[in-house]
């Protein structure tokens, strides 16, 4: 919040459940990793809201975290609660008015790695913090450029698996 105070950003406090804006008011909603979070009790509600702020015609873009069985020390780090299957959240999607332009899971190509490190290491790693970490600058160059390709590669296909995932859809009632 202070790097948006700074550059002179409205900064307004809502509950998702809830939001602070009247009917119709925007033409794009995201929600980056919100749903997951330990504090939304209805990602239902949530998106029924989004529905009733949105524009018709409006875009919802949605990344969350993918699959339960990937739960770990992470989540209760970052305060998640619950992760989602791509046909769980078109369905709610879908049924609360909305067409699904494009869907996926997302970091696909690390996802063998992450599920060693969640189902296997941390059996014998006892950690109680995040998996996010400050990596050595190549680390980070590479891997950006990495997850630039897998993004170059969503424009083409949709990945089976992945531990997060990705909804753009569109307000079409």
């Amino acid at each position: 919040m202070n790097l948006a105070k700074k550059r002179g950003l409205k900064i307004i406090n809502g509950d998702a459940q809830k939001l602070p804006f009247k009917r119709n008011y925007f033409s794009l909603v995201t929600l980056f990793n919100v749903l997951y979070h330990k504090n939304v009790k209805d990602e239902k509600m949530v998106i029924k809201e989004v529905n009733r702020v949105l524009k018709n015609n409006g875009y919802f873009l949605i990344t969350d975290s993918a699959f339960n069985f990937l739960k770990s020390t992470h989540d209760r780090a970052v305060f998640g609660n619950k992760r989602f299957t791509l046909p769980y959240l078109k369905n709610i999607l879908e049924k609360e008015g909305f067409k699904i332009i494009k869907s996926s899971y997302c970091f696909f190509l690390l996802f063998p790695l992450i599920f060693i490190k969640r189902k296997i290491l941390d059996k014998f790693i006892k950690n109680n913090d995040s998996d996010l970490n400050q990596f050595p600058k190549i680390i980070n160059w590479f891997l950006t450029k990495f997850f630039l390709f897998e993004a170059w590669l969503l424009k083409y296909i949709d990945f089976p698996i992945g531990s997060s995932l990705v909804i753009l859809a569109k307000k079409i009632n």
